[in-house]
Order: C-alpha cells, then sequence, then structure tokens
C-alpha cells in the first residue's frame, strides 16, 4: 500500500501473523444473521439488516436533485445516524451539499466509504448510483453497533460543474481532514452482479483484503476493468492526488457495462440484482470492519 508513515517491523510481523491465522481460521465464521471475524486480537461482530430492507431502500429511486439528497438523509436518520453525526456540507460550485455520516472511533485516523448522489442527465441514475449510495445507511447500521478503532466516514457526495469538485471540497475545506484519511473505497454501479474492483484504480493490498472479506461470507470477488472511464463519475481520483489509497468497487461486466453509457439501460429497479446485491451489502460490510483491524495490523 501506498502510505505516508511506513510501518514499523513489529507491525509487518503482526501482519504476517495475521494473515497467517485469517488464511488459517478462514477468517470469519458465520452464526445466523451475525459474523465474527477471527485472526486478530478483538473479535468483531456485525449484525446484517434483512434482504427486504435493503430491497427497499432501491425500489423507488428518487428522480430529483433535491429529492435525492432529502432521502438519503432520512435513511441515515432512519438507522440513527443523526444529531452531530449527520452533516451536510455545502460548497461552492454546487447546488447540493455533500451528506456525511460519521462513526467516531477510538482514533481520529479515518476510513472514508463514499459514493455519490448526483442525478446524471437522460437517465433515472439507479446504477449511476443510487444502487451505490442506497448501501451507505446499511453500512452505518452493522457498523456502528461497535466500537471501531478508526473513525469511519460514509460520504454521499454532490454533484458540482466539474467531475471531481465534491471530494476536493471534502478534502480541502477542512485543513486536517486528509491527512488523517487512511483509506478510501469508492462505491458505483452495484446491484448487476456480484462487486469486483477496477484494478487500475485500487490498491493492492486494499484488494487482497476485500478478497479474504468477500471469501469469509462466501463471496468470489475478482478484478474487471471499466472502459469509458471519461464518462465515469470518479470522486475517489482526488483522493490518490492527496496520496491517499483507494478501491474502487463497482458490480459491471461485459454484459452490463452498457449502463455506462446508455442511459436507457439505467432506469428500472427490476434490473437489480437482488440476491447479488445483497450479498454486497454483506461484503462491504464485513470488509469495513476488517478493514478497521488490518489498517491498525501495518501500522497506520
Amino acid at each position: 500500500m501506498t502510505a505516508r508513515t511506513k510501518p514499523a517491523p513489529g507491525a509487518r510481523r503482526l501482519l504476517s501473523l495475521a494473515a497467517a491465522l485469517a488464511s488459517v481460521f478462514a477468517l470469519a465464521c458465520a452464526r445466523g444473521n451475525y459474523l465474527s471475524l477471527v485472526g486478530f486480537e478483538t473479535e468483531v461482530a456485525l449484525a446484517f439488516e434483512p434482504p427486504e430492507t435493503i430491497a427497499l431502500r432501491v425500489d423507488q429511486v428518487p428522480i430529483s436533485r433535491d429529492d435525492r439528497v432529502d432521502t438519503l438523509v432520512q435513511m441515515f436518520r432512519d438507522v440513527g445516524c443523526d444529531g452531530p453525526r449527520l452533516a451536510l456540507e455545502h460548497f461552492n460550485g454546487s447546488p447540493t451539499p455533500n451528506v456525511v455520516c460519521t462513526i467516531p472511533g477510538r482514533r481520529a485516523e479515518t476510513i472514508v466509504v463514499s459514493s455519490h448522489h448526483v442525478l446524471a442527465r437522460g437517465g433515472r441514475g439507479l446504477f449511476d448510483a443510487w444502487t451505490s449510495v442506497a448501501l451507505l445507511p446499511a453500512l452505518y447500521a452493522s457498523l456502528a453497533r461497535e466500537q471501531r478503532d478508526f473513525t469511519i466516514q460514509l460520504v454521499g457526495f454532490a454533484s458540482s460543474v466539474r467531475k471531481g469538485d465534491a471530494s476536493l471540497a471534502y478534502l480541502t475545506d477542512d485543513e486536517e481532514r486528509a491527512e488523517r484519511i487512511v483509506a478510501m473505497v469508492w462505491l458505483d454501479f452495484l446491484g448487476l452482479g456480484d462487486v469486483v474492483a477496477w484494478t487500475e484504480r485500487s490498491d493492492p493490498n486494499l484488494f487482497e483484503d476485500l478478497v479474504s472479506a468477500a471469501t469469509s461470507v462466501g463471496v468470489q470477488t475478482g478484478a474487471v476493468r471499466l472502459v469509458g472511464a471519461g464518462e465515469i463519475h470518479d470522486q475517489s481520483r482526488a483522493f490518490r492526488w492527496h496520496g491517499i489509497p483507494t478501491i474502487y468497487l463497482h458490480s459491471l461486466g461485459e454484459s452490463t457495462k452498457r449502463v455506462v453509457s446508455e442511459r436507457k439501460y439505467d432506469l428500472d429497479p427490476n434490473d437489480v440484482d437482488q440476491d447479488a446485491y445483497y450479498r454486497t451489502y454483506r461484503v462491504l460490510a464485513t470488509y469495513v470492519a476488517y478493514l478497521d483491524k488490518s489498517l491498525a495490523a501495518r501500522g497506520f
């Protein structure tokens, strides 16, 4: 991982030990609606929302810019992210704010998990990217149940005059924020199949952790390069400019990549593969909980 601080030798040994334990014990064991990660000093329990709750959030896709913000805010409040944990961050050049939900950790260093609530012209913005941003409240519901080591911020990025302005504003409006971020997970085009990574825009170690987390909940993942990159609204780029490791997660393949350029395929909630979408939610919740432990083992 490209890091701004070099892990100490002891931390590297701890990481190797953690990886070995994770391999031996298959990283996780599932019991009913709970999953416990093992292989680290602290066992982490996750409670997953039921499939019908996850599906409900994408059945009615907001079709106006303001409605998307209002709906996202209400979904966060419904799962308990409210008051000082929920912020609307306005910035110049955007008619809508960044929506930021914070899970306080023992440390100020932060893991960012994000998507955008932008309504693309000419489409309904279902896979680009309502299916992704609608998972952020579900991740809060799973991850906020226990004290985390790292602070976790779930961010719905806004629209702006130029692509990337929302993430630049997020990183620069608070002078110390960029220095605190240790990893950024970007979500886009989810719900068309199982989650995969875009290798050219993903840190190798973050990808390895994704594979481990997916395996622990019985899901196979991989890497699929996206074409037509100029057409894709990627807010993770600004994080890489700041030297922050990122991973770009999506669900596109050869048979579904047309939703990137042809808006007529980005309209119908019936096109969401609900089984794969729910598996994606479980993978992502497990992945972030895993990062909360693995990044500490690497000396971050």
